[in-house]
């Protein structure tokens, strides 16, 4: 792990969500494909900074819709869920220190796509020993 940052700006959030969906028409506009179906129905609030976004999953009309991670070039974190809502995303992430949106950053705190973030899983208590944070 070598950097992780946690940003927002609602200011700009249609500007990233707007983003978002230029390149899902210009590359994942077909809804047959699995990989391209995943990021429709989808508000990003997080760009990692490499064409990737954390988005909320509006596909199902929950009232709290999941957190998941959005790839543009077929890496192993995309569509994996996050957390069940917003809340949850923010105390599960906190708690592996905001490690980096980069899905080879937070996948060693996950067990596959629908596992959410595990924040008490082994490799998370490691992380946090490492770094010296008590939680």
């Amino acid at each position: 792990m070598f950097s992780g940052r946690l940003h927002w700006d609602l200011g700009l959030l249609k500007e990233l969500n707007d983003d978002k969906n230029d390149g899902l028409q210009k590359f994942f506009s077909n809804l047959n494909n699995e990989y391209d179906k995943v990021r429709h129905h989808t508000l990003a609030f997080y760009e990692v900074g490499n064409g990737d976004y954390f988005a909320f999953d509006l596909a199902d009309n929950r009232p709290d819709a999941c957190v998941v991670y959005l790839s543009h070039d077929d890496e192993e974190g995309h569509g994996y869920k996050f957390a069940d809502n917003f809340i949850d995303f923010l105390e599960k992430w906190s708690r592996v220190a905001f490690a980096g949106g980069k899905d080879w950053k937070w996948l060693p705190f996950t067990s596959n796509s629908k596992s959410e973030l595990l924040p008490e899983s082994p490799s998370a208590k490691l992380f946090r020993n490492l770094l010296k944070l008590p939680i």
